[in-house]
């Protein structure tokens, strides 16, 4: 009778995830059969890709770059159950209305679907419709846009969402969007950006880069672990071949952020997707300047690498190449955002040398002139001189942020959630780094500990500020 109850949840999440994988299967059918009505060749797909198009900011793209931005918004992915983007767009343009019975819109928020009477997960146009016609969602979304923005809950801002994503396929649907390039409009021939462009979406550069990142970063802090205890010739040269094929992906890594660009026009620093590619770069070359020191710590700012790059291909990150806002039109955005992200490169290291380091000690249990000390003293003394480094970067990048803000708004200084947090980490590192001039805050333990709890101010200044709070800096 004990064990009766966690049977029975068992049995329950057994049965519902069954049920809920029978309706996806359904799903696949019912759109794979709408994709089938008509075949288009693959000659006709990537003729329609590389169609020029106004996208909606009015930056001349090709059709590729428009229908992946499409679907990632209606679907929060870059295929539809094995289908391209470009089939999706070409599908749903020749039988738009059977794509409105289609549940394949994403839904972000469960309480919509339950409140709306919504297909969970995924929803279809048609039923955000009730059987008079009328829109289901329009006098909520009233009283939410008469609302303050930071007075808005969670459920809104995912009610906003959905109302985007339905005026977006609303628009498709009725051939609203995109414009379409064509020799009257003034293209005579294909800009070679265009054709960049296609080779940039093909490539995928920053996809093939994590996963060269992780998994090469991981054997290598495998190998580097083992080299500790075991030194063999074999592991040297496989370790030489993976920091070979790590600096190989760097160069590759390097050529994505030169074509994007080369395509928008201005250095890629104008949001938190390009940041996120840029502190992922600088990890990766930061632990080239400690290589010949640590081969460790050259493992662990790989896999921070791959570890950012992942997190910067999630469904809620938005890798749209955009045009400017006003703000952003400066000499500085570079300069100032450069810095700040090499900054952010080397807290990362930091947090992860904290992490190992810690857990090294663990493993130790205080003994001396070990193996194991004596790494963990190398391994502390370069994870001071990273947070050193990142300090140092933190605060010249603030000021160069303060004397932009003074060009642009007029005031140096305003607390703005940004400028604030900021400051908040610069001196949260700066108490991290002058700890061991207090006699009893001089050891490794407490210098790795802070390492690792400091990096929370980082957190929050990167993602809870551009996500969480409302500010002058919203753009990023």
């Amino acid at each position: 009778m004990i064990y009766c109850r966690p049977v029975k949840i068992i049995v329950l999440c057994c049965f519902s995830y069954i049920i809920a994988l029978h309706a996806e299967n359904d799903i696949s059918q019912e759109i794979n059969a709408v994709m089938q009505m008509r075949e288009f060749s693959a000659e006709q797909v990537t003729q329609f890709g590389k169609t020029p198009v106004l996208s909606r900011d009015g930056r001349l793209e090709p059709m590729n770059t428009f229908s992946s931005e499409a679907l990632r918004k209606l679907h929060h992915a870059k295929k539809i159950y094995g289908h391209n983007s470009d089939r999706f767009l070409l599908s749903l343009r020749h039988k738009p209305e059977l794509w409105m019975d289609m549940k394949f819109i994403y839904l972000s928020n469960r309480k919509i679907a339950l409140k709306y009477n919504l297909s969970n997960g995924y929803c279809s146009y048609n039923e955000l419709f009730d059987s008079n016609g009328n829109y289901k969602l329009q006098k909520d979304l009233e009283a939410i846009y008469i609302m303050s923005p930071s007075k808005r809950s969670r459920l809104d801002k995912d009610l906003i969402k959905l109302d985007e994503q339905i005026n977006v396929f609303y628009q498709l649907i009725n051939h609203e969007i995109p414009e379409i390039y064509s020799e009257k409009n003034g293209l005579t021939v294909y800009d070679q950006k265009i054709n960049i462009e296609l080779l940039y979406n093909r490539l995928d550069i920053f996809s093939q880069c994590k996963k060269i990142y992780l998994i090469s970063g991981g054997l290598l802090l495998v190998l580097s672990f083992i080299a500790m205890f075991w030194e063999k010739k074999w592991i040297k040269r496989i370790m030489f071949l993976l920091a070979m094929t790590i600096s190989v992906g760097l160069l590759y890594h390097l050529s994505g952020i030169i074509m994007r660009w080369y395509i928008a026009g201005y250095a890629p620093f104008s949001n938190s997707y390009e940041t996120m590619i840029h502190i992922s770069f600088i990890a990766a070359l930061a632990g080239i300047i400690f290589i010949r020191k640590s081969m460790i710590t050259f493992a662990l700012a790989t896999l921070l690498s791959g570890i950012i790059l992942f997190v910067s291909g999630l469904n809620w990150m938005d890798p749209q190449i955009g045009l400017l806002v006003p703000v952003l039109k400066s000499p500085w955005l570079m300069i100032h955002v450069a810095v700040i992200v090499a900054a952010y490169s080397f807290f990362g290291i930091s947090f992860f040398l904290g992490i190992n380091n810690l857990v090294l000690l663990l493993i130790n249990k205080g003994k001396k002139m070990t193996t194991i000390a004596l790494r963990i003293r190398e391994l502390s003394i370069i994870n001071e001189i990273s947070l050193w480094a990142g300090l140092a970067l933190m605060t010249a990048g603030t000021f160069i942020g303060a004397v932009w803000a003074n060009e642009t708004w007029g005031r140096y200084w305003g607390w703005d959630p940004k400028e604030s947090w900021a400051l908040i980490t610069i001196v949260v590192y700066a108490i991290a780094t002058h700890l061991r001039l207090i006699k009893k805050g001089d050891n490794p333990y407490l210098l790795n500990l802070m390492s690792v709890i400091a990096f929370l101010s980082v957190l929050m200044t990167y993602f809870g500020v551009n996500y969480l709070l409302n500010g002058m800096h919203s753009y990023g």
